[in-house]
């Protein structure tokens, strides 16, 4: 569970085509994120344990919430408690439009590559943002959120059951990335990279994540709420992945040409249109960032 709060540091992947230099902004950027906050969730454990102290702190652990509010009203006062009310609310409701903000780009940009029907790929006519692929996230998301409710499940191992899904799946997908480095730069021996960026730092990360998705799921009970129900979810993702792994050998067999634009970084942040793509202004301070592709240098 602590993992999952310090998600959202490989969101900024996303926008590697809206910045000049996206080789250094994109790793300073990471670094600085998870250095935040790891540091802000360290500070915020250790005063925590000093308010509570250690064996109090572990009795208040079946309710964090209200324990945590209580240590702020006894050491700042009401005020500053319904405060850290408020904040706690509005930090919630940004992290699920940043999510939403997230969901819709990673929807357009596999839209656009031909992955997703071309349709959520169509973009605002006067804001050029990825105003339908928003919408179909906005409509899943709703469909989501209401399913306790539409099959009368109790509430809370309704949402407990899909918070442990995310978090499972999260931990699952950064532990498959750090996997994917290792398998890609293994493949690509000819790009000029550092051992710790391409051997260390990805085997370090594996080996990290692959302890904690084996602690999510031996424990299952704990961050689902109830052991079957963990079995019952982990087994539906690891369907959804059987399948996208499928889905992509399919389309590298079918539609080669879809399956090697996955990814590409072509439109230097500005989303284009299907029909009609806008004409870009020249802007002399900006040099996009093109990558070329191993198959598209001679000799290798």
């Amino acid at each position: 569970m602590g993992l999952s709060c310090l998600g959202g540091f490989e969101s900024i992947q996303v926008y590697r085509d809206e910045t000049r230099n996206p080789v250094k902004t994109i790793p300073r950027a990471t670094y600085l994120t998870v250095v935040f906050l790891a540091g802000f969730y360290g500070i915020g454990s250790y005063v925590y344990l000093i308010a509570h102290g250690t064996g109090p702190a572990m009795a208040t652990a079946a309710d964090p919430t209200n324990a945590f509010m209580a240590s702020i009203a006894a050491y700042t006062g009401t005020f500053m408690q319904q405060l850290g009310y408020v904040l706690t609310w509005s930090s919630a409701a940004a992290a699920l439009l940043a999510i939403h903000n997230i969901a819709a780009r990673y929807v357009f940009a596999l839209a656009r590559d031909g992955v997703f029907p071309r349709w959520l790929a169509r973009v605002h006519p006067r804001y050029k943002s990825p105003s339908t692929a928003a919408v179909a996230v906005s409509v899943t998301l709703l469909v989501v959120a209401l399913a306790p409710a539409t099959f009368q499940l109790d509430p809370v191992v309704g949402y407990t059951m899909q918070y442990g899904l995310a978090s499972w799946c999260m931990v699952a997908l950064f532990a498959g990335t750090a996997l994917a480095t290792v398998v890609f730069f293994a493949r690509n021996r000819h790009l000029h990279v550092s051992v710790w960026k391409r051997l260390v730092a990805p085997v370090v990360a594996l080996c990290g994540m692959s302890v904690v998705l084996y602690l999510a799921t031996v424990q299952r009970e704990a961050l689902f709420g109830s052991a079957e129900l963990g079995a019952l979810g982990i087994g539906f993702l690891i369907l959804v992945a059987l399948g996208g792994a499928l889905y992509a050998r399919w389309l590298k067999a079918r539609r080669p040409e879809v399956y090697e634009r996955i990814g590409d970084q072509e439109e230097n942040g500005v989303l284009v249109p299907l029909e009609h793509p806008p004409a870009i202004e020249e802007d002399e301070d900006f040099t996009p960032q093109v990558t070329a592709r191993p198959e598209d240098v001679p000799g290798t």
